[in-house]
């Protein structure tokens, strides 16, 4: 997600904080289906 990693590099996240990111939301957004 472009707007999610925009974000990232105003904080100076680096590509793996990034990507941790990444994979948190998207846990989050499968979780949410399966209810």
């Amino acid at each position: 997600d472009k707007k999610l990693t925009d974000m990232a590099k105003q904080k100076g996240f680096s590509k793996s904080a990034v990507a941790a990111l990444a994979i948190e939301e998207y846990a989050r957004k499968e979780s949410e289906q399966k209810k």
